[in-house]
């Protein structure tokens, strides 16, 4: 996935505004309360734009503490609205461009138009930190912030199998270089992998052989990443 670093999130109301107004896209970021609130308040602040509907509430409010789609239209409405809908799954977007926070649940692309672009962003962190270039945007082919997540994930991934339901269960993962080269071009699918993987340990702790409960299980780290990205 292509990733792109905002120095703020004044400068990613900016890109969206551009795109919509000159190129005539419909632009949408999936970003969590704090920034989709400030968004908001940095799109209404340019002169074209009109207020559409906006469903946003602080957690004390309504309790939701997942992603908003914050979307401007090429006719300058902006609108925003939980990710989630009352059933717990994520609302299609059929937008022309998908600018999705680092942090976000890899379900809001499962299911993505052929026709969206979609980019990882990344708010007010570069390379270099003292970078001075007047350009708001920088588009990468690597992640300004993927190897220190991708660290994460792999000492994440050893540790998957301390504890699982007190039992002992030898685990063996399945992982080859080129998946892990994906994997760390990829770190919005890391969240959801793991979960998948500490899913797969713990129901593996009640299946039996002739010998009894079973003591070792393989679980291939490569399909399940694969079934991911497709």
């Amino acid at each position: 996935m292509k990733k792109k670093t905002f120095k703020d999130i004044g400068a990613l109301a900016e890109n969206m505004y551009e795109l919509a107004a000159e190129e005539h896209k419909y632009v949408v970021a999936a970003l969590f309360y704090d920034d989709a609130a400030e968004l908001l308040k940095e799109l209404l602040c340019i002169e074209d734009i009109e207020a559409g509907d906006i469903d946003l509430e602080r957690w004390d409010m309504n309790h939701y503490g997942d992603e908003y789609y914050v979307s401007l239209t090429d006719d300058l409405q902006v609108a925003v609205e939980p990710a989630l809908n009352e059933n717990g799954h994520y609302l299609d977007t059929e937008c022309d461009i998908l600018y999705v926070d680092r942090d976000a649940d890899s379900g809001i692309i499962q299911n993505l138009y052929e026709e969206t672009d979609c980019y990882m962003v990344n708010i007010g962190l570069y390379k270099d930190d003292d970078c001075d270039s007047e350009d708001d945007v920088e588009d990468e082919d690597e992640s300004a912030f993927g190897d220190a997540m991708f660290d994460d994930f792999m000492d994440a991934l050893r540790h998957a199998d301390e504890e699982v339901d007190g039992k002992e269960l030898e685990v063996n993962f399945i992982l080859d270089e080129d998946s892990m080269a994906d994997m760390h071009e990829d770190s919005l699918f890391y969240s959801t992998l793991l979960e998948i993987i500490q899913e797969a340990i713990k129901s593996s702790c009640y299946k039996y052989d002739d010998d009894g409960l079973i003591e070792s299980v393989n679980v291939n780290v490569n399909e399940i990443f694969k079934s991911l990205r497709d």
